[in-house]
């Protein structure tokens, strides 16, 4: 063999080399570019579903008629009567019809729009009952007495709640993270609206023991939330929140003991003097659920 054959063959020899090295690096890069997209594509879809109107307008219906909202305090203005109450009453109120007109301008199924037609009603309804309590404690009627003038067939509005929930979860079904973005909607209905915060105050308003059962079950699911809450990643300011809202759930369990021995032992209390017994400080996890939102709005903030 010839040394030009030789150098030939070993060009040719280098040139496959470089050409299999070139064809290895391009599989790589491409293995790259391609697991980016999808990283990016999943990104933007959690983001996309993160900032998805209805379920943040969802959202802002909870917190403003449930736990620490109108609900809330309507039933401590009538068991407090404190009237300073009023003006958080009213308020929780135009925060809610805020968010009901801000979802039916988003375009609404007919289920959506008797959801909403049904929220509206009720709020109504209580709005309409305001006046009424600051007469009546005025004229120093007792909270027993009150509640019976006042009370409001919630129905309407809790299966429209419901109804807008669903749709929410819906529009998160298609999301690999779900559950945490909605675990703290999920926190916050269980606690509110229809549900515990509502349960607990109406068992110590009416002493009616339906409500003391739906209250603990209440409390169950809350519990359950917690613990799958627990299981997934949680910085230190998630963690603190997620122990300050399962103390005070874990207060109101104890006070729904002490609601049922009072019931039973001490019949003769009013549910004002009732509730002055099993009080619970909301503050912490108020604070707590703010917190997570916080936390909730980071995270979207880093992934736009």
């Amino acid at each position: 063999m010839s040394l030009a054959n030789l150098r030939f063959r070993t060009i040719n020899i280098i040139i496959c080399v470089l050409s299999a090295l070139a064809g290895l690096v391009l599989l790589v890069v491409l293995a790259f570019i391609t697991r980016n997209v999808s990283d990016l594509q999943r990104d933007w879809q959690e983001y996309q579903q993160a900032r998805s109107d209805k379920p943040r307008l969802e959202g802002q219906l909870t917190k403003a008629l449930g736990y620490g909202g109108m609900v809330h305090d309507f039933k401590n203005l009538v068991l407090r009567q404190d009237l300073e109450l009023i003006g958080e009453v009213q308020n929780e109120i135009g925060a809610a019809r805020s968010a009901l007109s801000r979802y039916q301008n988003l375009g609404l199924t007919q289920g959506e729009e008797n959801a909403v037609a049904g929220l509206r009603a009720t709020i109504s309804r209580y709005e309409l009952m305001v006046p009424r309590i600051r007469t009546m404690i005025e004229q120093g009627r007792s909270s027993a007495d009150i509640d019976k003038l006042v009370q409001i067939d919630d129905f309407q509005a809790v299966s429209g709640l419901d109804t807008l929930r669903r749709i929410s979860i819906a529009e998160l079904r298609d999301n690999d993270n779900a559950l945490e973005n909605g675990m703290v909607a999920n926190l916050r209905r269980d606690l509110g609206y229809g549900e515990m915060i509502h349960h607990f105050k109406n068992y110590v308003l009416r002493s009616d023991a339906i409500y003391g059962q739906q209250a603990a079950q209440d409390i169950e699911s809350l519990r359950a939330t917690l613990a799958a809450y627990r299981e997934m990643g949680m910085n230190t300011a998630e963690q603190r929140a997620i122990r300050d809202i399962a103390d005070v759930i874990q207060s109101y369990s104890d006070r729904l003991n002490k609601v049922n021995q009072l019931h039973d032992e001490q019949a003769d209390l009013s549910p004002r003097e009732v509730d002055q017994l099993v009080k619970v400080n909301d503050a912490p996890a108020l604070d707590a659920l703010a917190v997570l939102d916080h936390e909730s709005r980071m995270r979207i903030g880093a992934t736009s």
